[in-house]
């Protein structure tokens, strides 16, 4: 019994290893697929849900990020933390966090505010 729990952590060990195989790097492309995408009214006082669209961001240097495709296309954000396995991005409204292969986006304006998680891999 012991030395199946053991081979089992051995085995999760193994895959967190794996998939932390290749930190961030600029010039690096993330085809993204979003997993929720939800926008909040004020004045409607509902919360929206939205397409669950691709898209794709590019990491044009460590001080810049570049967003194509789907709901957020053309965004384009400073980035304030290039670390291996994370990156934290914002504009004047917005913020994205990208940890391993999860992703959240968030924006907020007066009377408003989105939110998008998405799952992205490294091509």
């Amino acid at each position: 019994m012991v030395i199946r729990s053991l081979v089992f952590i051995a085995m999760l060990v193994a895959q967190v290893v794996m998939s932390h195989a290749r930190p961030f790097q600029s010039g690096d492309v993330l085809y993204c697929q979003a997993i929720e995408h939800v926008g909040w009214s004020f004045e409607d006082e509902k919360l929206t849900k939205y397409l669950l669209d691709p898209f794709k961001i590019f990491l044009e240097s460590e001080k810049d990020i570049l967003i194509k495709g789907g709901s957020l296309d053309g965004i384009t954000m400073q980035v304030e933390h290039f670390l291996r396995y994370k990156i934290v991005a914002k504009s004047t409204f917005d913020t994205l966090v990208l940890n391993e292969r999860e992703m959240v986006y968030a924006m907020a304006l007066v009377g408003k505010g989105t939110l998008i998680t998405a799952e992205c891999d490294v091509f």
